[in-house]
C-alpha cells in the first residue's frame, strides 16, 4: 500500500484534530449520572474506534517504507504512535469513570444506560475450542463448550457492561454476567479465574476470564448462556442462534 503525499498530510492533520477533540471532551459537574453515563459510553466507543483506525493507518505506513518515502513515513509512524499512546491513556481514564458510575447503578438497582451496539451476531466465547459437550434444552439453560484439560481464555461475545463477576455459591462457580443493552445478557460460568470487574465496560473480543472447573462441574468447560430480562425474570435463548465461530 503506497500513501500519496495528500493522504499523508491529511493523516497528520486528522491525528492532530482528533487528539484536540478528545482532549477537550469533558463532563460538567451539572450533568446528572444518566447523562454522564451516556456521554462516557459514547466517548469510550469513539476512543476505541479511533485507536483501531490508528492501528490500521500504522500498518499502511509500515508497508510503505520505500526508499523515497522513508523519512516522511518514519515521521508519520512516530506521530501515529504518539497519538495511539494518548488515545489509549484517555480510554483507560474514561473507562475508570464509567466503571464507577456503573457500579453505583448496579448497587442501587438503577437501570444501566447501555444502548445495544451489536447486530445479533455474537463472538464465539472460548478461544481455540468449539466442541459442545451439552447443548441448550429445557433443563439446560445454555451450552457447555468443552476444553479437555486446557484452560483457554473466555472471550466477551459483544460490547457491554459487566454486572456481576464473582462466585455466588449457586453452582455456577466463578461467573461473569455482561449486559449488552436492550435487556440482553450473556453469562460465562465455571471459570478458573475472573479477569474483569463489576461495572467495567468491556469490548467484544476482550477476555472475561480463564475457563475452568469451579462450581458444580465435572470437567473443564465454559457454560455459556444468553438471556433477556426486562424486569420480569430471565427468558433463556439458545446461544447458537446468536454465536458465530
Amino acid at each position: 500500500v503506497v500513501l500519496s503525499k495528500k493522504h499523508k498530510i491529511f493523516l497528520v492533520m486528522s491525528i492532530a484534530i482528533m487528539l484536540f477533540t478528545f482532549g477537550e471532551s469533558k463532563i460538567s459537574a451539572e450533568e446528572d449520572d444518566k447523562t454522564a453515563s451516556k456521554m462516557l459510553i459514547s466517548e469510550v466507543v469513539k476512543l476505541k474506534e479511533y485507536s483501531n483506525e490508528l492501528d490500521s493507518e500504522l500498518i499502511k505506513v509500515k508497508a510503505d517504507k520505500s526508499h523515497n518515502h522513508y523519512s516522511t513515513n518514519t515521521m508519520i509512524e512516530a506521530t501515529i504512535l504518539v497519538a495511539k499512546e494518548q488515545v489509549e491513556s484517555q480510554l483507560v481514564e474514561q473507562r475508570k469513570l464509567l466503571k464507577a458510575l456503573n457500579v453505583e447503578f448496579i448497587d442501587n438497582k438503577i437501570e444501566l444506560t447501555q444502548s445495544y451496539l451489536g447486530d445479533n451476531s455474537y463472538n464465539w466465547p472460548v478461544e481455540g475450542f468449539d466442541n459442545i459437550g451439552q447443548g441448550f434444552s429445557g433443563y439446560h439453560k445454555g451450552i457447555d463448550i468443552n476444553t479437555l484439560e486446557f484452560n483457554p481464555r473466555a472471550i466477551n461475545s459483544q460490547d457491554g457492561i459487566v454486572v456481576l463477576a464473582e462466585d455466588k455459591g449457586d453452582g455456577y462457580g466463578n461467573k461473569v454476567i455482561i449486559y449488552h443493552g436492550n435487556n440482553f445478557y450473556t453469562l460465562y460460568a465455571h471459570l478458573d479465574k475472573i479477569t474483569v470487574e463489576k461495572g467495567s465496560y468491556i469490548f467484544e473480543g476482550e477476555e472475561v476470564g480463564i475457563v475452568g472447573n469451579t462450581g458444580n462441574s465435572s470437567g473443564k468447560h465454559l457454560h455459556f448462556e444468553t438471556f433477556v430480562n426486562d424486569g420480569s425474570g430471565n427468558n433463556y435463548i439458545d446461544p447458537l442462534e446468536f454465536l458465530r465461530k
